[in-house]
Order: structure tokens, then C-alpha cells, then sequence
């Protein structure tokens, strides 16, 4: 009964927090909030506009760091939904690893210059095909053997990206721009990045959104779904596409924060049982939350060597020991 009065509770409090967290995001900062408004108003009278703090860093890095903090989690529902396996995730399958391996690429032989769209794009065809070999790998087996089938796929493109990099070991300047991209760094975010992201971004939650019935079916099973009337083959390809969207504009610009797409579904999971349609909202406005608190917290004291991607690398790696040692807490679909 307790339970269920809180789970109602839920959508209010995770508005509530998230809408805390980017005021803070909005209003921290050394120069004075009158002084911000002051510029931001005049801003528009110079030619070219002159640059603000408000709208040039704080309001394009929170847009970026919501987006990511939405779609990661959304991914991590549909692939567990589909793998029927709770400890699915991009992270974990080797989504992220394969459209990391496609930005490196971008990076390395310049097509990033070329055209803003992409980065983005190399992304999502790098998260799709890796998404495509573990779910062809792992598919005739038991839901366990996606899991291994994803840290292969993981293992085999790590170990082509440190070969790319050792090869590249005397391209100082690129060096230091892939190590402030792989590990989540936010502080470059601006308002190309929010054009890159938020197209894929939309389209992959409305999808999701739109398949949120069929997400709950998938999750007993392709024949209990197709007994309901699912066309199976057919909705698995869209939700694979909406996830390679999710995950690889979430990459592309903010680079791989792991294991969030694990911790916020479970977390949800464990607080009330939902169906997609309530667990879609929650776990992306969670996500959101989380990850621009974490950057606020970051910024706030001055970390300098630590970024997003470590901190969630860092958590999320204590949250899957304590799955793995607290079996109670194990997640169930």
C-alpha cells in the first residue's frame, strides 16, 4: 500500500528534482546573476551578437547533458525489454564500444570537419551494427548469452581502439581532444552540439513512445508477442533503430557515460513495478536529473580531473558488484 502511494508520487518528485537541478545549473556560476541577465539582454543588439554566459555555455550544456541523460536510460529499457535479460544495457552489450569506434574513425580521417551531421551519423551506424551482432550472436541461446556476445563485441573494439590510438600516439592535439570526448566531458558543449543530438534524440523517444505497448510484450517473450499480434521482425527493427539513435547522439556529443542506461531502469524497477508506459517518463526524466547533477556537483567543487564518464564509470561499476553480491536485488523484467 506504502509502496503504491509513493509510486504515484514519483512523476512530481522527479519533476521537481530535475527542475531544481537546472536552476542550480542556470544560476551557478562566479559572474553575477544580474550581470548574466544584464549581457543576455543586451546580446542582441551588437553585430555579431556578443557572447553570454547564460545562453552560449550554461543553456546549451544543459540541453545536452538532459537529452543524453534522457536517452540513455530509454535505451537500456527497449534492450532489456528485447534481450530479456535486466542487466542489459548500451554500455554493457558493446553499443556504446561500437559507436565510439565509429566517432574515433570520424575523428582520425577528418569527416568530422566536413559536416557537422557527421559525427552523429558514424555514431548511430556504429551503435546499430554492434547492436546487430549481439542480438545475432546471442539470438539462438538463452537470453544470458547476449550479455557474453555484448562483452565480446566490447573487448574486440576496445582492443581496435587502443590500436588506433598507440598508432596515433605522436597526434598530440588529436589525443587530447578523443581523451576529453571519451571520458564525458562537458565542458565544450554548445549549440551545435544541441543541433546534432536533438533530431536523433526526438525521433528515437518517440518511438519508444509510440512502441511502448509492444516494448511490455517483447518482454515475455517474441512468440507471447507475436501470439498478441505483434509483428515482430518488423517493431525489433524499429526498436533497434531507436535505440542506435538514443545511444549514438547521446555519444557523439558527450562522448561514453557508462552504465547509466543499467542504474536508472533498475532503480525504477525497484520502486514500483511499471509498465513502458509509466517507465519511459521516469527513467528519462531520472536520467536527466542524475546527469545534470552530477555535472552541477563536478563544476560546484572544482573537479578538475574528474568527468562524467569516470564519476557514472565509477558508480555504476559499485552498482553492478552490488548486483552481482546482493542476489534480493537481482532485477526482474
Amino acid at each position: 500500500m506504502i509502496r503504491s502511494l509513493f509510486a504515484k508520487k514519483i512523476p512530481l518528485l522527479l519533476f521537481t528534482a530535475y527542475f531544481l537541478a537546472v536552476v542550480a545549473t542556470l544560476v551557478q556560476g562566479e559572474i553575477p546573476w544580474n550581470e548574466v541577465w544584464e549581457d543576455l539582454v543586451s546580446r542582441w543588439q551588437s553585430d555579431p551578437p556578443a557572447w553570454n554566459p547564460l545562453w552560449d555555455d550554461r543553456l546549451p550544456r544543459l540541453l545536452v547533458l538532459s537529452f543524453t541523460g534522457a536517452s540513455l536510460p530509454v535505451a537500456g529499457i527497449i534492450m532489456q525489454s528485447i534481450f530479456r535479460n535486466p542487466l542489459a544495457s548500451p554500455s554493457i552489450l558493446g553499443v556504446s564500444s561500437g559507436a565510439s569506434l565509429s566517432a574515433l574513425f570520424a575523428f582520425i580521417f577528418g569527416w568530422k570537419s566536413l559536416s557537422p551531421c557527421i559525427l552523429p551519423l558514424a555514431c548511430v551506424g556504429g551503435a546499430f551494427i554492434a547492436l546487430l551482432c549481439v542480438y545475432k550472436l546471442g539470438r539462438f541461446h538463452t537470453s544470458h548469452a547476449f550479455i557474453l556476445a555484448g562483452m565480446a563485441i566490447s573487448t574486440l573494439i576496445t582492443a581496435g581502439q587502443d590500436f588506433l590510438l598507440h598508432a596515433l600516439r605522436n597526434e598530440r592535439d588529436l589525443l587530447q581532444t578523443l581523451a576529453e570526448w571519451q571520458s564525458g566531458f562537458s565542458g565544450n558543449a554548445n549549440w551545435q552540439h544541441v543541433y546534432m543530438q536533438f533530431p536523433l534524440t526526438s525521433l528515437g523517444l518517440a518511438g519508444c513512445w509510440l512502441y511502448r505497448r509492444e516494448i511490455d510484450l517483447f518482454s515475455f517473450g517474441e512468440e507471447h508477442a507475436a501470439a498478441l499480434g505483434v509483428d515482430v521482425v518488423r517493431t525489433r527493427w524499429h526498436l533497434f533503430i531507436c535505440v542506435a539513435l538514443l545511444t549514438g547522439s547521446s555519444i557523439a556529443v558527450l562522448g561514453i557515460i557508462p552504465f547509466l542506461g543499467l542504474i536508472l531502469p533498475h532503480t525504477m524497477r525497484l520502486i514500483h513495478r511499471p509498465t513502458a508506459k509509466e517507465l519511459i517518463p521516469w527513467s528519462a526524466f531520472g536520467g536527466a536529473f542524475l546527469l545534470v547533477g552530477i555535472d552541477l556537483f563536478l563544476r560546484y567543487y572544482q573537479f578538475q580531473y574528474v568527468s562524467l564518464g569516470n564519476l557514472t564509470a565509477l558508480i555504476g561499476g559499485f552498482f553492478f558488484l552490488y548486483l552481482l553480491l546482493n542476489q534480493s536485488a537481482y532485477p526482474s523484467l
